[in-house]
C-alpha cells in the first residue's frame, strides 16, 4: 500500500520548553510546531508566533496575611551565618569525597589537609628525640635491634647495624601504595614494620650501595657535611668511623654528641644509650677530650624539649 504522506525532515530544532518546538524544514521555512503534552496556565491559548515569548503564569493575587499556626512547619530564615555554615559543610563533604582519590591527583586544598592528616598521625609514633630530629632535619633515626635506620629522604634510606656499625648501607623502600598516599603515610608504614616485623622491611629493601669507607679524607668530609646540615647521629657514626681509623679525638666528640642526643628524650634515655654502648667499647671507655669540637643547636635547652 503506498503512503500518501511523508513525515517531514527537520534540520535544525529550537525547544521551548512548556510550549513546543522552532524548527526548520528542509525547504528552509521556519515553523513552530506545539508541543501537545505542554501544560499552559488555564485561559491561555496556545501561541503560534514563535517570534514573542512563552507565555507565562499568571501570579496569584495576595491573599490575607497569615499567622503560621502550632502545626504548621516553621519557615527557615537564611541568615549569613547559616549561609556560612552551608558553606564549610559542603567545602568538609568535598574534602572528604576527594580524599578517597590518589595523592597525587587530589587538588592542591585537598592534598594539604591530607598531608596534615598524615603528618599528625607519623608524629604521634615518635618520641621526643624523633621529633626533635623530623622538626629540625625532615628526617628521623629509628632504633632497634636491626641497627639504625633512617626515614625521611625517599630512595635514600640509610642503615647502620648493630654487627656491622662500621659499613652505611644505602636502601631504597617505598609501600604498595606509592605516590597513592601522603609521603608522611610511608614513613608511617616503615616505622611500624620495622617495630613489629623489621625482617619483612629489609626483605624488601632494595640496596643500593655499602660504604665502607677507610679513607680519612672523606670521613672527614662527610663528617663536617653532618655538622653542618646539624644531624647529630649520622655524626656520631663518622666520628666513631673517623676516630677509629685515626685513634683522634673524634671518638670522645661521639661518646659526648651520644649522651646529649639521649637527653632529648628523658622516657628512652637508658635504651638509646645501651643501644650505643658499643661507641664506649671502641674508645676503651676513657675520655680525653671532656669538651666536644662542635656543639649541636638541637641540643641547646636539652630540658625545655625532653619535658
Amino acid at each position: 500500500m503506498a503512503l500518501w504522506w511523508t513525515v517531514p525532515t527537520f534540520e535544525h530544532v529550537e525547544v521551548w520548553p512548556g510550549r513546543g518546538f522552532l524548527v526548520t524544514l528542509t525547504d528552509g521555512q521556519v515553523e513552530f510546531v506545539r508541543d501537545l503534552d505542554a501544560r499552559l496556565p488555564a485561559g491561555t491559548d496556545p501561541d503560534r508566533r514563535f517570534w514573542n515569548p512563552p507565555p507565562t503564569p499568571r501570579r496569584a493575587e495576595p491573599g490575607p496575611r497569615h499567622r503560621p499556626g502550632r502545626l504548621d512547619p516553621p519557615r527557615h530564615r537564611i541568615t549569613r551565618r547559616s549561609a556560612d555554615r552551608a558553606t564549610e559543610a559542603i567545602a568538609e563533604y568535598s574534602i572528604e569525597r576527594d580524599q578517597q582519590l590518589p595523592y597525587h591527583v587530589q587538588d592542591p586544598r585537598t592534598r594539604a589537609h591530607t598531608s596534615d592528616r598524615a603528618r599528625n598521625l607519623l608524629t604521634s609514633l615518635l618520641d621526643h628525640r624523633q621529633r626533635r630530629e623530623f622538626e629540625c632535619l625532615g628526617h628521623f633515626w629509628v632504633h632497634g635491634t636491626f641497627g639504625s635506620v633512617r626515614l625521611g629522604r625517599l630512595y635514600d634510606i640509610v642503615h647502620r647495624s648493630l654487627e656491622r656499625p662500621d659499613i652505611e648501607r644505602r636502601l631504597c623502600v617505598v609501600t604498595r601504595a606509592h605516590a597513592q598516599i601522603p609521603p608522611d603515610d610511608e614513613w608511617t608504614s616503615m616505622v611500624l614494620t620495622l617495630a613489629h616485623d623489621p625482617d619483612r622491611f629489609f626483605r624488601v629493601a632494595n640496596l643500593r650501595r655499602e660504604i665502607a669507607e677507610t679513607e680519612v679524607r672523606h670521613l672527614r668530609d662527610a663528617l663536617h657535611g653532618a655538622c653542618r646540615l646539624g644531624d647529630p647521629q649520622h655524626a656520631i657514626f663518622l666520628a666513631t668511623d673517623l676516630g677509629s681509623v685515626t685513634g683522634g679525638r673524634e671518638l670522645d666528640d661521639a661518646q659526648y654528641w651520644t649522651r646529649s642526643h639521649a637527653e632529648l628524650d628523658a622516657r628512652t634515655r637508658d635504651r638509646y644509650l645501651a643501644h650505643h654502648v658499643w661507641i664506649d667499647r671502641r674508645s676503651g671507655g676513657t675520655t680525653r677530650w671532656p669538651v666536644p669540637s662542635f656543639d649541636f643547636a638541637m641540643h641547646r635547652n636539652v630540658g625545655s624539649v625532653a619535658s
